[in-house]
């Protein structure tokens, strides 16, 4: 992991074999983030002799957590691996974790900051475009804004009002003090988006394939059902930006594959 402004030398951060702890290295490094104050969090693994304890959250160089830590909620609850994350800029990390000591019966997943428990898989939404009852079923990608206000959510969940099988949707979770305060549907499975004759099949799910701002606005990428020349599409909240075989800027060129792009928003 390099880190430098474009006007210095880049320097090194993090790279295969720098300590961690006592007896520790890195091994590999598998994604990072880096926040408006230029701190920075990378997922890594370690030589640690357990495999149950090699996964760790660097963050700015110290591990900030372990798969494997105990956690003070759900009871009981311990890491038993990490799922996406973000970083706000007061450093504050949004991670979704895999959790070891629950029923292990539709509850084993939940979005957390700082380790403190925000939704967990099987907690009723309360976004009012759901059904009555709708359950999320799993946390498929987190960002939060710099002010750590607003995050963007991509989520299976379990609408008893939609028949088949879970469907996945983007959600706007408005936070204050490290709470949930209020959950709002962006696009769901199923939805047919402004300016397409295609429902959603899918949404984004990479790391970077998700933003959010200050302002609450969503940038995310849609997959949609039809001819696979044209059914990836960019919307920013309900807006088309980019699509599949739409026009590109550059005169007389069309957009290939959106799939599997960076993406992000500024203020």
């Amino acid at each position: 992991l390099v880190a430098g402004a474009a006007a210095q030398a880049p320097v090194f951060v993090l790279r295969a074999g720098d300590p961690v702890g006592a007896t520790e290295t890195i091994s590999r490094m598998d994604t990072g983030v880096v926040n408006s104050n230029g701190q920075w969090a990378v997922l890594a693994r370690t030589n640690a002799v357990s495999a149950a304890a090699d996964e760790v959250l660097v963050l700015d160089g110290l591990v900030s957590v372990r798969e494997g830590a105990a956690l003070a909620s759900p009871a009981g609850a311990a890491i038993d691996g990490f799922g996406p994350f973000d970083l706000d800029d007061a450093g504050n990390v949004f991670h979704v974790y895999y959790l070891s000591g629950t029923s292990g019966v539709g509850d084993d997943t939940g979005l957390f900051r700082n380790g403190a428990l925000l939704l967990q898989e099987g907690t009723v939404s309360g976004a009012p475009q759901f059904g009555g009852g709708t359950r999320y079923r799993g946390f498929l990608n987190v960002k939060c804004n710099g002010a750590g206000t607003v995050a963007a959510l991509v989520a299976a969940v379990d609408d008893p009002a939609v028949a088949g099988d879970l469907e996945t949707a983007v959600i706007r979770l408005d936070l204050s003090g490290g709470v949930v305060t209020g959950e709002t549907v962006i696009a769901r499975q199923g939805d047919v988006l402004a300016g397409q004759t295609q429902p959603v099949s899918s949404f984004g799910t990479g790391l970077h394939q998700l933003a959010v701002n200050v302002a609450g606005d969503i940038l995310f990428f849609a997959d949609l059902a039809g001819d696979p020349a044209v059914d990836g599409a960019i919307y920013l909240n309900g807006t088309l930006v980019a699509q599949e075989g739409g026009a590109a800027p550059d005169p007389g060129r069309t957009y290939e594959r959106l799939s599997s792009r960076g993406l992000d928003l500024n203020d």
